[in-house]
């Protein structure tokens, strides 16, 4: 199994991470920023983060949802938005909710996330459609 300083990348977009709040999480040369689920919704189970190299400008940009969600602009080669998120399968959600966290981003926007997106294309025995 590599590790983090054997692959390098520049970002890393984590969901259901399972990190606790004021439980610190540290990486060698990466700035670690989260959010635990139960800073959103008082349930132990999903949290999102985002790795980012210490050498790479960044900030982390505040949102205003419900959704299990971080964001930062991140300046390589040109300045992106950077959102990880994860929709738990239990969460009760409607595509305004989606909606207006994408406003809040500013493009270019990378959107990474798991989003629970069952479908009998894959397997699944459940579909679920979420239209935005």
């Amino acid at each position: 199994m590599k590790s983090l300083s054997d692959v390098d990348p520049t970002v890393v977009c984590l969901q259901e991470t399972f990190h606790k709040s004021g439980k610190p999480a540290k990486f060698d040369n990466y700035s670690f920023y989260c959010i635990s689920a139960e800073e959103v919704n008082s349930i132990s189970r999903g949290g999102v983060g985002i790795l980012v190299m210490n050498s790479v400008s960044h900030k982390r940009c505040q949102l205003n949802t419900s959704l299990q969600a971080i964001t930062l602009r991140i300046t390589c080669h040109k300045t992106i938005t950077v959102c990880s998120i994860y929709l738990s399968p239990f969460l009760k959600f409607n595509s305004s909710d989606l909606g207006d966290l994408i406003t809040q981003l500013s493009p270019p926007v990378l959107l990474l996330g798991n989003f629970n997106a069952h479908s009998s294309l894959w397997g699944s025995t459940v579909t679920v459609v979420v239209s935005l």
